[in-house]
């Protein structure tokens, strides 16, 4: 018998309440009801995923690690009532630090404990951020440039699964530009970005990626079962064709 897989899900949330005007804001903005409707979507596929396990041989979804911006927050505790794991608020996985996206006056981001008292009940209090803002040379700085956004992306996907317990799987819920960053490190084309099979490849709202890799003999490194996919997302509107898709500069 073949050894069990352990996975990383990468999601990126739906729709949010309003657009981002880059520059302009709003910045850090909730999901919409809509989006709401698309986070069940996307933990319905995850629970079918953890059902089916046995038949693909991979292991149980054990925690779910999500950027500190709302609108990722909101979207995984959806996912974790489904899922029935805990949500680990992870300061590495938050948003581009760009004035772009997060503002000239950017602050940071809320804490665990003020996202808990939000209503976000599935948050796991006592987790620590592996990559916390400002704490090092990888760690999210503000104002970031691409290369060190794919940095510490790489860095930030390397601790958590170095931490999680053995044989889990996990699911990884941020920003377009912050996924495709860990996409690239498990892809291992991190300091190569122009070479990745995922060139040209936009990730939509609501998209899903999934990486495997047997808990033994992980010298194999992981291998990409499908990418920003959205055949759980609705036909209306277009979303199953592919909604609002964004790529990191480097892979356009």
């Amino acid at each position: 018998m073949s050894a069990r897989k352990k996975c990383v899900y990468i999601a990126r949330y739906g729709l949010r309440k309003c657009s981002l005007v880059e520059g302009v804001g709003p910045f850090d903005m909730d999901i919409s009801l809509e989006g709401a409707t698309h986070a069940k979507l996307i933990a319905t596929r995850l629970c079918e995923e953890n059902q089916n396990r046995e038949e693909e041989q991979e292991a149980r979804i054990s925690g779910i690690y999500s950027s500190p911006f709302y609108r990722s927050v909101h979207t995984s505790n959806i996912l974790a009532s489904s899922l029935g794991c805990p949500v680990k608020i992870e300061e590495g996985l938050t948003e581009w630090l760009t004035t772009g996206l997060v503002g000239k006056d950017h602050h940071r981001p809320r804490s665990a404990e003020d996202l808990h008292k939000c209503g976000f009940g599935s948050i796991d209090l006592s987790y620590s951020s592996v990559n916390p803002i400002d704490s090092g040379d990888v760690a999210p700085h503000f104002v970031e440039d691409q290369n060190m956004l794919i940095k510490r992306s790489a860095a930030t996907i390397g601790r958590i699964l170095e931490n999680v317990e053995e044989g889990g799987s996990v699911v990884i819920v941020s920003h377009a530009p912050v996924n495709q960053g860990v996409a690239l490190a498990l892809e291992r084309s991190s300091s190569c970005p122009e070479k990745s099979s995922f060139k040209g490849k936009l990730w939509y709202l609501g998209g899903l990626t999934k990486f495997n890799r047997p808990t033994e003999g992980n010298s194999l490194g992981w291998t990409c079962v499908y990418y920003g996919d959205t055949a759980h997302m609705p036909i209306e509107r277009g979303y199953r064709d592919g909604e609002q898709g964004w790529t990191l500069p480097c892979l356009e």
